[in-house]
């Protein structure tokens, strides 16, 4: 059987996006999700746990992220798990898994402080990543598609 490495994520936005470009001049974008699990533990009661996902994103894709989402704003991830090894300062062998976003899915806007939490529904709006640059491979590619209006208007 043929090794699959592929995985979908929803959560919210931890933090503001980081976009910088490398010496290349591709732009890289790192962000973390936040990710909830509700469950019933075994006596009963209600219990919830966050986990916090690192994302890496390139190309067009990462500069969509970086253009239009901010901290607590909702989007979906598909991409692969890559494990980075280095070492720490002290030496030690140290390891870390991030995903590496192919596609990436605007779901919303961050909760309104003004509006107590509200959402704001937004036209839909949809973004390529660029292929042209080898997007497919080691690092890269992807596309953004978003639910965040602004760009166009809508048919009713």
């Amino acid at each position: 059987m043929a090794d699959v490495n592929r995985i979908v994520i929803s959560g919210r936005l931890a933090r503001d996006p980081e976009l910088r470009h490398t010496q290349q001049d591709r732009p890289v974008c790192n962000l973390a999700l936040a990710v909830h699990r509700r469950y019933t533990d075994r006596e009963g009661e209600p219990q919830e746990e966050t986990s916090f996902v690192e994302v890496e994103a390139w190309a067009q894709t990462a500069e969509a992220i970086a253009a239009h989402l901010g901290k607590g704003a909702p989007a979906l991830v598909e991409g692969r798990l890559r494990e980075d090894r280095f070492e720490d300062r002290e030496g030690r062998s140290r390891s870390k898994t991030r995903v590496v976003a192919d596609n990436v899915e605007f779901l919303g806007s961050a909760p309104s402080r003004d509006r107590g939490g509200a959402r704001e529904e937004e036209g839909p709006r949809r973004e390529r990543g660029d292929r042209s640059r080898g997007g497919s491979s080691e690092r890269g590619g992807g596309e953004a598609r978003g639910r965040r209006g602004g760009g166009g208007s809508r048919r009713r």
